[in-house]
């Protein structure tokens, strides 16, 4: 994998930017309106912006005055929100699921991940697993 992929692959690892990414796919924002949205602290947003930002996922749109400080809208580049691993294998799916679905979808994936999960000689080659569940803002 060249070096720019690997970088914006793992730039998209962390759960909150893989909802940062969402977000500014549908519609710019600064780091406190997103913030906002999506009920995380604005250092916190700001810091995950500026790691989406070197890896080239997103770019500041537009530059605006607000209260007498300027205000960075941030915008998803096109296709960054879409799998940064092309066919090597990062997938993201939506599931609609009641709270009891999401519990049990929760119980069902550890016990596959104990069930998996790489033992003494057992060969093949590991592999990272990076999953979130959570409910949508709004």
């Amino acid at each position: 994998m060249d070096p720019v992929r690997r970088a914006r692959l793992f730039a998209c690892l962390h759960p909150l930017r893989q909802r940062l990414l969402e977000a500014l796919s549908r519609v710019p924002g600064s780091s406190q309106s997103l913030a906002r949205r999506l009920g995380e602290s604005q250092p916190k947003v700001h810091y995950h912006l500026k790691r989406l930002e070197a890896a080239g996922l997103i770019r500041v749109g537009e530059e605006r005055r607000k209260r007498g400080m300027m205000e960075k809208l941030y915008t998803a580049e096109p296709g960054a929100a879409e799998d940064p691993a092309g066919e090597e294998g990062l997938e993201s799916r939506t599931l609609s699921l009641t709270s009891g679905q999401a519990h049990q979808f929760r119980e069902d994936l550890a016990r596959l991940i104990r069930q998996y999960q790489v033992r003494e000689g057992a060969g093949g080659r590991p592999h990272r697993l990076s999953w979130s569940l959570a409910e949508p803002e709004g």
